[in-house]
């Protein structure tokens, strides 16, 4: 039988084309699909980027103009300008290898230096009232000829007053070293005549007009063992004069070093001379100390003989 479809009624799979998601839109390879009816998914194109104030440049110099902060001519403008008022009234140009000597002088007077070198200030050492004149004079000339200016001078020289400083002390602790250890060998070299060699010295000393300054100029000169003999032997020498003179009466000057140095027969005749003395006599038997020492030294040479 004939049936006659209602007009609308779809023909068949209409119902899921318009129940499916793609809304019933043609196949893509549908050659029948409209562009109307097509759902287009590509993303419209960017706007185009817009270049940098600074333009096309190296990457380093992008970067430094980012870091600055600078969005814009002005600002760089305005930073130059500032670095100008701080370092352009101060700066100074530097001097050629052939500079002229007006130039030399332009050229340090605007870094500073003074214009004499007496008008450089200095520290005094430590300790000091008055400045090395000669110490002084060389830092000041030397600094004035290399163009130094007065707070560089001011700086090298009180390094240099540190610096001897720190030399001095180590000096001194060298030089006591060095004395005890000259003293230490000449007592080992007098044995018991150490204590007698040493007022020999003294004696020695005292007859020359030596004053302590000046021991301690020829202590540092020549050092402390050859000083002691040098002034034990005069005082010996001294000694010896007298003893053998028989000048004083009671051994005058002679000391018991310079009384035991002497020949037998010398001793003799000086040791007889002291007993006949009546004042020596009396301090010997009454056990003076000085006298019974050189009765005692006198003794030693008879046996031992001397050297005079």
């Amino acid at each position: 039988m004939f049936v006659r479809k209602h007009p609308l009624q779809m023909p068949e799979g209409a119902a899921d084309m318009l129940s499916s998601a793609d809304g019933g839109a043609p196949p893509p390879d549908d050659p029948t699909g409209s562009p109307a009816d097509s759902d287009d998914q590509t993303p419209p194109p960017a706007p185009p980027s817009e270049a940098p104030w600074y333009g096309e440049i190296d990457e380093n110099t992008a970067a430094y103009i980012q870091n600055k902060g600078w969005d814009g001519v002005e600002k760089a403008i305005e930073s130059y300008r500032n670095l100008e008022k701080k370092v352009g009234a101060n700066t100074v140009a530097l001097l050629g290898e052939d500079a002229t000597p007006e130039e030399q002088e332009a050229f340090y007077k605007a870094l500073g230096r003074p214009d004499k070198p007496e008008d450089y200030e200095l520290p005094l050492p430590e300790g000091a009232e008055v400045e090395d004149p000669v110490t002084a004079t060389f830092i000041r000339t030397a600094g004035h000829k290399h163009g130094l200016t007065a707070a560089q001078v001011k700086g090298l020289a009180a390094d240099w007053n540190e610096y001897t400083a720190e030399l001095g002390e180590q000096s001194a602790v060298d030089f006591e070293a060095k004395t005890d250890a000259e003293l230490k060998e000449l007592r080992r070299e007098m044995g018991n005549g150490y204590d007698s060699f040493v007022q020999a010295g003294k004696q020695g000393v005292k007859a020359l007009g030596v004053d302590k300054d000046q021991l301690n100029r020829i202590e540092r000169a020549i050092g402390a063992g050859a000083m002691m003999r040098l002034f034990g032997k005069v005082g010996e020498t001294l000694g010896e004069a007298g003893a053998i003179s028989g000048s004083g009466g009671t051994g005058g000057g002679a000391t018991p070093a310079a009384l035991e140095r002497l020949s037998p027969a010398m001793a003799q005749a000086r040791y007889d001379d002291l007993m006949a003395d009546e004042s020596f006599r009396t301090k010997y038997l009454d056990g003076d100390a000085k006298a019974m020492e050189k009765v005692n030294a006198l003794r030693r040479a008879m046996v031992a003989g001397g050297s005079v």
